[in-house]
């Protein structure tokens, strides 16, 4: 099943510290994983990255949450209002809280934020109301492995196996386009362990902007 990465409105749990309560109300990424392996490594150091692909069905955005060898790609549409108010927020803050959902836990990374501006000239995804073309690029990534693939294309030689998995953005705009599709139903397994037999192809960070 293909997860769904959330914006929502950050709360302070009541054991945060005065830092975190002032930030009550901010928008925030959630994202979910079924994978025991992001228990192990929680509290290795986590980055952000966020990559532009241009795709022959048109452009999407990938958010990349990496901690030690588990990775996170959270795939967006340019063409989502909630998307910008996430990233215009990110942008004038230079800060991202991204909570990661395992099993019952919530763990949460306030993590900085560089340079958006490369991304703009997507804004004018907005003005295209026919979205299909974002949902059969993202099925075609995932049908293609290409997460899997670029980061098996990151890993050195003799590094433990990473584990992949991947979100899509669920706002109310996403939900109702897969909702007027059916093409999530061919989507492979989103949760795997690519090996050195696979060979990299088809995925490329394009215009990313590294964020922590």
């Amino acid at each position: 099943m293909l997860r769904g990465a959330e914006i929502r409105t950050f709360a302070p749990a009541e054991q945060d510290g005065t830092f975190m309560k002032r930030l009550a109300g901010i928008p925030t990424l959630r994202i979910h994983t079924d994978s025991q392996e992001w228990r192990q490594c929680l509290n290795e150091p986590a980055s952000l990255t966020l990559g532009g692909h241009q795709t022959p069905l048109g452009p999407l955005l990938t958010i990349q949450y990496r901690i030690a060898n588990c990775w996170l790609f959270v795939f967006a549409d340019y063409g989502d209002p909630d998307l910008w108010k996430l990233l215009d927020f990110w942008a004038e803050s230079r800060c991202a809280i991204v909570e990661v959902i395992v099993g019952l836990n919530i763990y949460r990374e306030l993590l900085p934020v560089g340079d958006l501006t490369g991304f703009a000239g997507y804004r004018s995804e907005l003005d295209i109301p026919d979205r299909s073309g974002f949902m059969e690029a993202v099925v075609r990534f995932l049908d293609n492995r290409a997460p899997e693939l670029y980061v098996l294309s990151k890993t050195e030689t003799g590094m433990p196996h990473p584990v992949v998995e991947v979100n899509l953005m669920a706002t109310p705009s996403v939900i109702d386009s897969v909702t007027r599709t059916s093409l999530l139903s061919t989507v492979p397994k989103t949760h795997s362990h690519p090996t050195s037999q696979d060979h990299c192809s088809g995925f490329h960070a394009g215009d990313a902007t590294s964020l922590h």
